[in-house]
């Protein structure tokens, strides 16, 4: 989001202010998924991590971020866990298992 917009959850969907306006506008009308249940993956999946297209990934080591998405460190194994609608907030799915 620019500094025109103010980022705002509102229940479990994006939306943005308008910067002229002051209005809401929905980002996306898919709902904003939640990471994939840590009990369904391999365990040396040590981080997750989503990327902007919406595609949650296991990683063994912690991941680097890229300009849409995160990739493997060259040290350890990664896994493409599942998909999910797009994320305009991917850059803060990363999380340690």
């Amino acid at each position: 989001l620019s500094n025109a917009c103010d980022g705002r959850t509102l229940g479990n969907r994006l939306f943005y202010k308008a910067h002229r306006t002051g209005h809401l506008i929905a980002m996306t009308d898919a709902p904003i998924t939640s990471a994939p249940d840590s009990d369904d993956l391999p365990a040396w999946v040590q981080w997750l991590a989503q990327d902007a297209d919406g595609t949650w990934w296991g990683y063994e080591a912690e991941p680097n971020q890229a300009d849409h998405g995160w990739y493997e460190n060259e040290v350890g194994r990664c896994r493409r866990l599942t998909a999910g609608p797009a994320n305009p907030r991917w850059r803060n799915s990363l999380r340690r298992r």
